[in-house]
């Protein structure tokens, strides 16, 4: 299989015989995500077309869209905005307008294609009570799914779906089919088995099939995007080009001062980021977590576009809680996490000089709450405690979730210090002094509780050698001087290091260490799964 990138007149091919897959979003917390036909080709139940429902959450709408006769991939064409794929005497398109709850799918030659419903909420897993109905209104096929409770008789949830091709003809098979998703099985994810709905079998060019809850506003979008597919396509590729515009990194590109696959690697991340971001927030990842998770958004925010990261900090501001700290998830009666508000004040010093002097007062009035509120709630013995689990390592797993003061904790928190030491100064207040002493005193207990002569401990009560001390050390690098940073480094790369490249969880001689990835279990998360983003902010800490 050819799998290709393409961005404006620039492409990137290469022929692979890996398990792969498209991914595309519309920074409307929906997505697609689909296997590529080949023999090693797995299903799962977070496939398909997603699209979201107010705060019903995240619906599974198509299971599969599909040529009547199989075919091998022989090309992937990912154009960023749109996917293409090419089989035998034919092509595929697959593009999801921004915003919009909608799938535009497109073939280079008319042949025959079977659509397959599954109408549900992300994560529920039963067969019962589910009901289609389906007719024909002014050529538009439009169905109406019912989810009903059979113990109460009462209404779950109502939706439309409308369906326009230029299909001269119609075959609606209205059967229910048992499926096998080998990919849950593989991920120890279950169910491994859903009932799905085969809807109808079409010969078109074009498929236009919108979602919602209301018929009339349904048949409208897909009836606006069906007669504009051309313009919207033009539209998302001139708006690709244009977020994805980097006059430095396009002069590094031309002197060849980087290769093509990191040209197209960075852009492909540069993109996807900001198709995760809707107007609520950044997305924490697709396909199993469609929620805003504080953490991964504060750490994402920095790669932002400069506007859209401000606009998106200042707005997380508000979300502080009575403790001092934010929602594990937001727009949610979740739990606090211990470094959230330190990720966010991190990325907010990071990007000060882009705030003005009133949002800077706004900022140096929201921190300074935090900090008193997590100095009344989380200090204990003049270091940041926090409870089981409220790390990003969340797991529980022989009895080890990280319960104490935990070292990138401490760091963010004098990361805090720091930023309202300098607000402060800027904004001519008289506690610039209080807290460069409050980070100068622990800095000092810091270190004299972590650091053991050669690395920094996971915990004050806890010498076990973890990633974590990465985080630390891009949070605040003034904790160690470089030549110590440089002992810790090479005393935590040799207890981490994997030999395909990455960096374990936790130290590859430690009892709870799992050499295998456990799947939807999650004993190897913390314990031995390696993270990218991780890996990436140990490579950032390691080039500085």
């Amino acid at each position: 299989m050819l799998i290709e990138y393409e961005l404006g007149n620039k492409k990137l091919s290469k022929k692979i015989s890996n398990e792969t897959f498209i991914l595309l979003t519309n920074r409307n917390s929906g997505y697609l995500f689909f296997p590529n036909p080949s023999p090693a080709e797995r299903r799962s139940r977070y496939m398909g077309v997603f699209f979201p429902s107010g705060k019903s959450g995240l619906f599974r709408v198509v299971s599969n869209i599909y040529p009547e006769i199989p075919r091998k991939v022989s090309k992937v064409c990912n154009r960023f905005y749109c996917i293409e794929r090419n089989f035998r005497r034919n092509r595929e398109r697959f593009f999801l307008p921004n915003f919009k709850r909608t799938l535009v799918y497109e073939l280079y030659r008319r042949e025959s294609i079977i659509i397959d419903l599954d109408v549900r909420e992300i994560y529920a897993g039963d067969s019962f009570g589910r009901f289609y109905e389906t007719s024909l209104e002014d050529e538009i096929v439009v169905v109406k799914y019912r989810k009903e409770n059979l113990d109460t008789k009462s209404l779950e949830h109502e939706f439309f779906i409308a369906i326009k091709s230029n299909s001269k003809a119609y075959e609606f098979i209205n059967s229910w089919k048992k499926e096998f998703y080998s990919f849950d099985r593989d991920r120890r994810s279950p169910p491994f088995e859903l009932h799905t709905y085969s809807l109808m079998k079409l010969k078109p060019t074009r498929v236009v099939i919108s979602f919602g809850e209301n018929k009339d506003s349904v048949v409208k979008e897909c009836e606006e995007v069906y007669s504009n597919v051309r313009k919207l396509l033009s539209k998302h590729r001139r708006y690709t080009l244009e977020m994805l515009e980097d006059k430095e990194l396009e002069n590094k590109f031309k002197a060849k001062k980087i290769p093509k696959e990191m040209y197209f690697a960075y852009n492909s991340c540069k993109f996807f980021l900001n198709q995760m971001l809707t107007n609520d927030g950044i997305i924490a990842g697709l396909p199993w977590f469609f929620q805003y998770w504080s953490r991964d958004e504060a750490i994402s925010a920095i790669s932002l576009n400069k506007r859209n990261a401000k606009k998106l900090l200042l707005k997380r501001l508000d979300f502080i809680r009575e403790d001092g700290r934010l929602p594990n998830i937001y727009y949610t009666f979740t739990k606090t996490n211990a470094d959230a508000i330190g990720w966010l004040f991190h990325r907010i010093m990071k990007l000060l000089n882009l705030f003005t002097i009133d949002e800077r007062r706004k900022i140096e009035e929201k921190l300074l709450t935090s900090i008193c509120r997590i100095n009344e709630n989380y200090i204990k013995d003049n270091l940041v405690f926090n409870l089981s689990r409220e790390t990003w390592m969340d797991t529980c797993y022989g009895d080890d979730a990280r319960l104490g003061a935990r070292i990138e904790i401490q760091a963010l928190m004098l990361c805090m210090y720091s930023l309202a030491s300098i607000l402060s100064k800027l904004i001519n207040r008289n506690l610039a002094k209080m807290f460069s002493t409050l980070e100068k005193n622990l800095k000092e207990k810091v270190k004299a509780n972590f650091w053991t002569g050669n690395y920094l401990k996971d915990g004050s009560d806890d010498p076990t050698i973890r990633p974590n001390v990465f985080l630390a050390a891009y949070a605040y690098p003034e904790l160690l001087s470089k030549e110590e940073w440089t002992l810790c480094f090479q005393r935590v790369l040799e207890a981490l290091w994997l030999d395909w490249g990455g960096l374990a969880t936790i130290d590859k001689k430690h009892e709870l260490f799992c050499e295998e990835h456990t799947g939807e279990d999650p004993r190897s998360y913390h314990h031995g799964d390696s993270w990218y983003f991780l890996n990436n902010i140990a490579a950032i800490v390691m080039n500085s």
